[in-house]
């Protein structure tokens, strides 16, 4: 065995050498992709490094993060189980609500965050980010890093349109931020390879479905509007949002009579656990009841998720269309 060992020790040392040469090189392209800059919303961020310790807000956000296998740079999350958001999460996804820690059921306060020592914050405005509380200007004293969700962007500055290429460069800018570029841009390429293929089976439309993006109230409506995310989706699905020319992102009181003049043909609501409560509300009231939607009982449920930026808005673009028009599927 000593003879053997003498005889193969060169060949050991080469192939040590060699291993050695291309984790090294590996580390260098990695190290040679930083300082990367990205835009957030109306300025510009420079990381010389990748983060490695990330703070989340949001179910949304935490499955983009988790999408890109960034579970290992997390630290904590919030905005969660406040929402009864728990049950929702993507099932390949479950175990991060045992092995992370949620350290805010909602919007975290500051110091909540502070004390998890993060290096970075992914959030958006209304998605965690607030004036009077958490924001990207307030972190930055503590020198933490943010990234602002780009649809939210809506909310502190002015933004002509809302789309699902937002999403799509939300997960390449985070592949960028982390270093996990080529993973990012596969995952957006099979995005697009499914939308295209949507598109393709329902073909021409003459007459887009008109639809009513319903998340709750009762006086009025909160729903979105043209510059929610929701409105490309449904569009992407051959539909269009009945409020559409409303150049906000989600509406807080919509009058029911605007809902009863635009007569909408289908009805899609966020479903809270609450998705029976919601259809007896429209088929009880005296005038929404007589709505085209509900006359024909067509109501599509979909969890938060499916209809806010993240990467299950492909999939909600699948279910839409299908729903919208079935006899092409």
């Amino acid at each position: 065995m000593k003879i053997l060992y003498k005889k193969m020790r060169p060949l050991f040392f080469v192939c040590s050498i060699s291993i050695l040469s291309l984790v090294v090189g590996s580390l260098s392209v990695l190290a040679s992709d930083f300082p990367v800059t990205v835009q957030s919303c109306d300025r510009n961020v420079t990381y010389e490094r990748a983060p490695q310790r990330a703070f989340v807000n949001d179910i949304n956000l935490l499955e983009m993060m988790l999408e890109l296998g960034l579970e290992e740079k997390l630290v904590a999350y919030s905005g969660v189980s406040g929402y009864g958001k728990q049950t929702r999460m993507l099932p390949r996804f479950h175990y991060v609500l045992k092995t992370l820690p949620e350290v805010a059921p909602k919007y975290p306060p500051l110091e909540v965050v502070l004390n998890q020592n993060p290096d970075f914050m992914f959030a958006g405005w209304n998605y965690g980010f607030t004036e009077d509380g958490v924001n990207p200007r307030k972190l930055g004293k503590f020198k933490i890093k943010t990234y602002e969700l780009k649809e939210s962007c809506v909310w502190v500055m002015s933004k002509k349109n809302v789309s699902i290429e937002d999403t799509y460069q939300d997960m390449l800018n985070l592949g960028k931020i982390f270093g996990v570029s080529q993973r990012a841009e596969a995952l957006v390429e099979g995005y697009r390879i499914r939308i295209k293929e949507v598109q393709q089976k329902i073909g021409t439309i003459q007459k887009p479905m008109k639809i009513f993006v319903y998340d709750s109230g009762e006086k009025t409506a909160f729903a979105a509007g043209g510059l929610a995310i929701t409105s490309d989706l449904i569009e992407l699905a051959g539909g269009e949002n009945i409020l559409n020319s409303i150049r906000k992102s989600w509406v807080r009181s919509v009058a029911w009579e605007s809902v009863i003049e635009k007569d909408p043909d289908m009805i899609v609501m966020f479903d809270y656990d609450d998705l029976p409560q919601k259809k007896a509300f429209f088929r009880n009231h005296p005038a929404l009841k007589k709505l085209s939607a509900v006359q024909n009982n067509r109501f599509v449920g979909l969890s938060y998720s499916d209809l806010v930026p993240g990467v299950r808005n492909v999939e909600t673009v699948e279910i839409l269309a299908r729903s919208f028009y079935p006899e092409r599927f």
